[in-house]
């Protein structure tokens, strides 16, 4: 899991980590949990709701099977700093299903967050996280001390 503020290259990191695994004959997957949840939202739209719940049941599928997998910004889907809410409750079971299938068949995810662990318990539920969130510090890797380096481009 890599956490801290944002700009401070977690994102990078990520996916210069699947793309070294990628050349080493790993199926590698990267999904923003933020357009996830659009998918989610759009999934009950009267003219493309079909469409949506069928490129999520695929979605969900590969997830759940791929090498590796990178949730990128995992949490924003519950909101910002200041207006922390539980995800929605079809989208939490796509990711228990997830984290259930991956955590069985020993598969490796990487998270990126801004969020806190404290956020994260508010968005979701415990047995969701007890499979995504490592408890090992050797696991997480802090950008807490870094600077954004967005902002030192403009």
């Amino acid at each position: 899991m890599l956490t801290g503020p944002v700009g401070t290259g977690k994102t990078a990191l990520a996916v210069a980590m699947i793309e070294f695994l990628k050349n080493r004959n790993k199926t590698v997957m990267f999904v923003s949990t933020n357009e996830m949840a659009r998918m989610f939202g759009n999934m009950y739209d009267p003219i493309d709701g079909r469409e949506v719940k069928r490129r999520l049941k695929l979605l969900v599928k590969a997830m759940s099977t791929v090498d590796i997998l990178v949730l990128d910004d995992f949490g924003t889907e519950g909101g910002m700093r200041g207006s922390i809410r539980s995800v929605r409750k079809d989208m939490q079971d796509s990711i228990y299903d997830i984290a259930n299938a991956r955590y069985e068949n020993q598969k490796a995810t990487i998270i990126t967050t801004n969020n806190t662990l404290g956020e994260l318990q508010s968005m979701y539920s415990s047995k969701i996280l007890s499979r995504l969130i490592p408890t090992s510090h050797n696991h997480n890797i802090d950008f807490s001390q870094l600077d954004d380096v967005r902002a030192s481009v403009l």
